[in-house]
């Protein structure tokens, strides 16, 4: 099977094992909205589990998602949830006015980059949203762009809370 996969594929496969449930979550680090660089593993070591949310002001889904991420840090927070929103603008007044209209008061970061940025690079992101839930050892215990996937997660793991 192999020789038949191009280069092109053959990288896309290995760049999606990287980023699987069970494996260990690549480091990054990016500046948030007031410039002060956020590392990955930091944030992830201060929380039990951290939701990573690739979106970008532009994506339609993205926006329509807002309200109900809203929800899940309000829900979640006080337990130990941190949502880590990755933009995907190129724009920083496209970036921050999204998260003002919206009030999305999670840690919300971006190189600015589109498309090129280095966390979408590394996480292997080709739409918007796609989320990973990352546990405090950096384990990636759930990785999927269906946010109803990430919400039966979170429920479950509230549920083993109690």
């Amino acid at each position: 099977v192999d020789q038949y996969l191009s280069n092109y594929t053959k990288e896309r496969i290995k760049l999606r094992r990287l980023v699987s449930v069970g494996a260990e979550a690549p480091e990054f680090s990016v500046k948030d909205t007031s410039g002060t660089v956020v590392i990955l593993s930091e944030t992830v070591n201060k929380n039990e589990l951290c939701l990573l949310f690739f979106w970008r002001s532009s994506c339609p889904h993205c926006i329509e998602s807002m309200p109900e991420i809203k929800s899940l840090y309000k829900e979640y927070r006080e337990i130990g949830l941190e949502i880590i929103g990755v933009s995907l603008d190129e724009q920083k007044n496209d970036w921050t006015a999204a998260l003002n209209e919206h009030n999305s008061n999670w840690l919300n970061v971006s190189d600015l980059k589109g498309w090129d940025s280095k966390p979408a690079e590394i996480y292997g992101v080709v739409q918007t949203p796609t989320f990973f839930l990352i546990n405090q050892k950096m384990i990636i215990e759930k990785n999927n762009s269906d946010l109803n996937s990430i919400k039966a997660h979170l429920k479950s793991w509230k549920n083993r809370k109690k």
